[in-house]
């Protein structure tokens, strides 16, 4: 899982690396831009580690390592729930949040009685292939104080979903809206 995240004009806002996938072991490495410049560049001097997240083949056992320093079984950070195995997390603000997986979407929810939408996962279009808009991951306002986390944990669900043959159609390559204003 290689991709960058961009948004409308073309800046990279944040990068995951995954260096190889081991036998029994994967890494991969979220980045997010230091730069505030517009314009495509991905030179790695310009980004931060805000996450790294291994997954552990031969058991279980994997985490997420996030960049303050903080170490997290991903089995404690972010739990399974439902016939969907829907990924469920706690957020900053305490609150619990859920990756659900739909038809060909993953869309983060608030995990609350009204089910308040705080990120979109929109797969690439196959309807015209002459104006194909690239796939992207909507983050609504409701999200804007935590966005890391919401690409940090989308990463996750994504390979989750991957491992499981149960993934979205399309891979995310365009974050648009990323300060979470989405109108």
């Amino acid at each position: 899982m290689n991709c960058s995240y961009v948004n409308n004009n073309d800046q990279v806002l944040y990068v995951v690396e995954t260096p190889n996938t081991g036998r029994f072991k994967t890494v991969s490495t979220v980045k997010r831009t230091t730069s505030s410049k517009n314009g495509p560049d991905s030179s790695n001097d310009n980004f931060t580690d805000i996450a790294e997240l291994a997954y552990n083949h031969s058991s279980s056992r994997s985490f997420i390592r996030l960049g303050g320093g903080q170490e997290y079984e991903t089995s404690r950070f972010i739990s399974k729930v439902g016939r969907k195995n829907d990924l469920v997390f706690t957020g900053p603000d305490s609150v619990e949040y859920k990756w659900r997986l739909g038809n060909k979407t993953l869309q983060l929810v608030r995990r609350n009685a009204d089910k308040t939408p705080i990120a979109l996962f929109h797969p690439e279009s196959i309807e015209s292939p002459s104006r194909k808009p690239p796939a992207s991951l909507e983050i609504f306002s409701e999200g804007e104080h935590m966005v890391d986390l919401i690409i940090v944990t989308y990463v996750f669900a994504q390979k989750e979903y991957d491992s499981r043959g149960v993934s979205p159609a399309g891979t995310v390559n365009v974050l648009n809206a990323m300060l979470g204003i989405c109108m």
